[in-house]
């Protein structure tokens, strides 16, 4: 698994992109794999339930979808217990999890404000009211999972599936797959949930609300890969042909990598031209007074040290006097560059080209959540 998801376009973002959804994906992984070895115990002890409280704890810190996947292994665990009749390991894991989930608000009681009133999960008002925005977001995101995750080959891996699927029908063994197939839904069906959540509630279409689950995709494929061909060949056979697939797989992302086709490379193509190309014009950095959600990006502060000239002014305080007042003993004859956060760009760009003062607009590109453009 590790090393056919090491060749994932999307996994060498996640290397690139160090934030805590890198973090995330190893607090998921161990999540689950708890999960999977404690599947099988009959009585749950506390040196079992200690590691759980301490993982939930981390992993809730880390960040907020990390709920998501706790909840979906709840209730996968609840019915298990409620089928075995062990009532008493429902007690233990219910008040396992109330008291992770009590200590990670008492360490970090914001986490009610950002979780319920912020702008996180915010994507769900519009999904469920608006059915072609839903849809917009549903057709981006499998997209995305095809360029990113799949390396744009997710058609050879449906191709190979009915392939080995028409096999396995027409070479299959009778055997009892009960015992082998048991575990693989701790694995699956929190996949495919997180999956729909995150299109449906992320705020933005982004490559890093998929990366937590972004192993247990390739786990998940791997293991149905194995399954089928353990019923169609012997272990051997599965073995090299699981090889030859991965390394064919691996090969497909060298192309991206020698066109730096991945996302982030290209922000570095955009601090380059600021230096190199129009470092001489005047930057005026449009940031947000009250809220730090838009300000936080370390990429706009590395920007500003590219450009000779910067002047900065409130958002809040924005209007067209007062920014014909910062640049009013700026020569401007060149141009000027504006960096703003992309919330914003279309209501104050509006204002400032309804006063005819520039003719060309040039979207530099984007750094993280902040907008460079150049007037000219």
């Amino acid at each position: 698994m590790c090393f056919i998801s090491g060749f994932s376009l999307s996994i060498i973002e996640t290397v690139m992109y160090v934030r805590m959804y890198e973090l995330l994906v190893l607090n998921i992984l161990m999540l689950i794999y708890w999960h999977i070895r404690k599947s099988e115990i009959k009585q749950l002890t506390y040196k079992d339930l200690i590691p759980l409280y301490f993982m939930v704890i981390v992993g809730f810190l880390t960040h907020y979808y990390y709920c998501v996947i706790v909840t979906i292994l709840f209730l996968v665990y609840l019915i298990k217990y409620i089928k075995q009749k062990q009532l008493n390991n429902v007690i233990l894991y219910i008040i396992t999890l109330i008291a992770s989930a009590l200590t990670g608000i008492i360490i970090f009681p914001y986490s009610i404000q950002h979780i319920f009133f912020s702008y996180r999960g915010e994507g769900i008002k519009t999904s469920f009211f608006e059915f072609e925005t839903l849809l917009s977001k549903i057709l981006e995101n499998i997209r995305l999972i095809n360029s990113e995750i799949f390396n744009n080959y997710t058609y050879i891996i449906v191709i190979l599936a009915i392939l080995v699927c028409v096999l396995w029908l027409i070479t299959k063994k009778k055997t009892d797959k009960k015992e082998r197939n048991d575990k693989i839904k701790y694995i699956t069906i929190p996949m495919a949930i997180y999956l729909g959540v995150s299109i449906i509630c992320s705020p933005y279409i982004d490559l890093r609300y998929l990366m937590p689950v972004i192993p247990l995709i390739f786990c998940s494929l791997i293991y149905v890969f194995y399954d089928i061909l353990q019923d169609i060949t012997n272990s051997k056979n599965t073995f090299f042909i699981l090889l030859a697939i991965s390394v064919c797989f691996a090969i497909t992302v060298i192309p991206k990598l020698s066109n730096n086709l991945y996302t982030y490379k290209g922000q570095g193509k955009i601090l380059e031209y600021l230096e190199n190309e129009i470092n001489s014009k005047p930057m005026v950095y449009i940031y947000e007074d009250y809220s730090a959600e838009y300000n936080k990006t370390m990429e706009c502060y590395e920007a500003l040290t590219k450009v000779d000239r910067t002047y900065i002014m409130s958002k809040d305080k924005f209007s067209i006097n007062n920014f014909k007042n910062v640049i009013k003993d700026v020569n401007t004859e060149n141009g000027i560059v504006i960096m703003m956060h992309y919330a914003y760009e279309e209501e104050i760009l509006g204002e400032i080209l309804n006063q005819k003062m520039y003719q060309d607009v040039e979207i530099v590109g984007m750094l993280g959540r902040f907008v460079i453009i150049e007037l000219k």
